[in-house]
Order: C-alpha cells, then sequence, then structure tokens
C-alpha cells in the first residue's frame, strides 16, 4: 500500500505526521480544498518532513465533487507500463508520475 498523506485530514499536526512511517507522498496541493476552504497548500508538512531526510514524493490532486465548482484543478499522469490497477500504483510509489494544477507537462 503506497498512502498519500493529504493535508487536509482534520487535526494533522506535524508530530502526527512524523508518527505516520508508511507514506510514500504528501499532498501539497488540494484543489477541493482550494476552492471551498482556501487550505489547499500542504508544503507545511511536506517541508519540515523532506528538512529532516523523510523521502516523498509530492502530489496535486482533485477528487472532485461537484457540489461546488471543485473539479478539473489537480492533476496527475501516471507514467505505468500497462493500464492496470497493480500497475499504476507501483508508478506511483516510486516517483513514476506528474502532477500539475492544469498546464499539460510535455517531455522533449
Amino acid at each position: 500500500m503506497s498512502p498519500l498523506l493529504t493535508r487536509n485530514i482534520q487535526g494533522l499536526t506535524l508530530d502526527d505526521a512524523r508518527s505516520i512511517d508508511a507514506v510514500h507522498a504528501v499532498e501539497v496541493y488540494h484543489h477541493n480544498c482550494a476552492v471551498g476552504s482556501d487550505r489547499a497548500d500542504g508544503s507545511g508538512i511536506a517541508d519540515p518532513l523532506l528538512s529532516e531526510g523523510r523521502r516523498l514524493t509530492l502530489g496535486a490532486t482533485d477528487d472532485a465533487h461537484f457540489a461546488e465548482p471543485d473539479h478539473f484543478g489537480g492533476w496527475v499522469r501516471v507514467r505505468a507500463i500497462e493500464n492496470t490497477p497493480e500497475l499504476r500504483l507501483e508508478a506511483l510509489k516510486v516517483g513514476g508520475y506528474d502532477s500539475t494544477m492544469g498546464p499539460k507537462l510535455r517531455a522533449n
């Protein structure tokens, strides 16, 4: 399992985040929280963990609820050999993805 530590978990402190050792990524942008509560930034959790030597990848997400204009604001493009759940999860675990808030990323 490769959990993504979301920055909008109610009551999560930096000490709480430090105590979770099974996390592979931190959500540094969450579009629903940007639109609904102006709390989209997860760098307050990610920066200290990275500075302390924690190996993490970072993600930008959008899990649209469509109750407000909260969709199409955070994208994850996974680089997997095949489009299967197992290979997509493996790509996420090893950092084989790009996250963006909208612009399409192109490799040269």
